[in-house]
């Protein structure tokens, strides 16, 4: 992982198959990068000018909808995992930036990639969740793990448990990092990697 962070050229290619992926939503972007410029071991980009998505008060101060906001860059990672396939594999709020009204992901150095049957996997766990069936979502966490786990009765109970706290709340109103933590937790506990 660290060496892919270093390797500035690989980077500079995980942005032009962000920004290639992601050429028809408006409201998204990636900086720019100068190729000729650009080595292993030097990345020369634009300078992205913005407000770092947690910093609220600024947000607000310049007429930013917080909701849309954290529900647009929900659906954007979402189809980074299952549609694409690629996805950003630090999306702490550090690396998303508001410019321009636009949502920018930067520091594309750490990806990740799935294949089509864990993108389809991880659709339907989307879906169940969405739904609150607990039993698909855990038939879904027990195939990406790949097949097994020591104690599915006790898994599928976890997984309602979180489905049941979660599903009380608006779609904004979920922190999908924590939920996504939760089912991680949950599924390590019940022997699923």
């Amino acid at each position: 992982a660290a060496q892919q962070e270093m390797d500035f050229l690989l980077e500079a290619e995980h942005i032009r198959e962000f920004t290639d992926l992601n050429a028809d939503i408006r409201y998204i972007g990636f900086p720019g990068v100068e190729k000729r410029l650009t080595t292993r071991r030097v990345l020369v980009m634009e300078m992205v000018e913005g407000i770092a998505v947690d910093d609220t008060d600024a947000l607000d101060a310049e007429g930013y909808d917080l909701k849309e906001i954290a529900a647009k860059i929900g659906a954007n990672y979402l189809k980074q995992v299952v549609d694409d396939g690629l996805f950003h594999a630090d999306p702490h709020p550090g690396n998303i930036r508001i410019s321009g009204g636009k949502i920018v992901w930067i520091d594309l150095g750490m990806v990740g990639r799935l294949s089509v049957r864990h993108r389809q996997l991880f659709k339907e766990a989307v879906i169940a969740a969405a739904g609150g069936d607990a039993q698909a979502l855990c038939d879904a966490v027990i195939a990406l793990g790949g097949g097994s786990t020591a104690d599915r009765t006790r898994l599928c109970a976890g997984i309602d448990e979180i489905l049941s706290r979660y599903g009380t709340l608006d779609l904004a109103e979920v922190d999908a990092g924590s939920l996504m933590l939760d089912l991680l937790r949950v599924a390590e506990e019940n022997g699923i990697k």
